[in-house]
């Protein structure tokens, strides 16, 4: 194996993660106490949610999933 030289290691170590991603500008102590007003008034679940399997629920807890081919010469055409 080649051996590395490093001159540059960035260790991102945020204690919620980085909302704006490492080494982005700071926004106002003002908009960040709008943005935790807004979230306080947000709904709590004290109970968790009723997720039994009948007719009603079984939708939304499954998922389909298919291969995607690999095609090198053209992924512009790649469709999800």
């Amino acid at each position: 194996r080649n051996k590395c030289e490093y001159d540059f290691v960035e260790i991102m170590a945020c204690p919620s993660g980085c909302i704006n991603g490492g080494g982005q500008i700071r926004n106002s102590d003002t908009n960040l106490d709008d943005v935790r007003r807004t979230y306080e008034t947000l709904p709590y679940l004290s109970q968790p949610l009723d997720l039994r399997l009948d007719d009603k629920n079984h939708i939304p807890l499954f998922t389909e999933y298919r291969p995607i081919e690999k095609n090198l010469l053209n992924t512009f055409n790649l469709k999800w």
